[in-house]
């Protein structure tokens, strides 16, 4: 039982890790094709519309959370 627990909090982190540089990558992609040209709120909207896009490719379920 204890192996299963190590496997699975890997698992988590390892998610957790994924997630974090799959944000970071849209944050720079964002901020670089656009930023030169937009303000701040505009950057900001953009950035919101790709975490809705984020949320609707990958969704976001209770046990997802559970290992961040």
């Amino acid at each position: 039982m204890h192996y299963a627990k190590l496997i699975y909090e890997n698992i988590c982190k390892k998610q957790g890790i994924l997630i974090e540089r799959i944000r970071q990558i849209m944050i720079d992609y964002v901020y670089n094709s656009e930023v030169e040209s937009t303000t701040i709120e505009q950057f900001i909207i953009a950035l919101k519309i790709q975490r809705v896009k984020e949320l609707l490719i990958f969704g976001e379920d209770t046990n997802s959370r559970n290992c961040l």
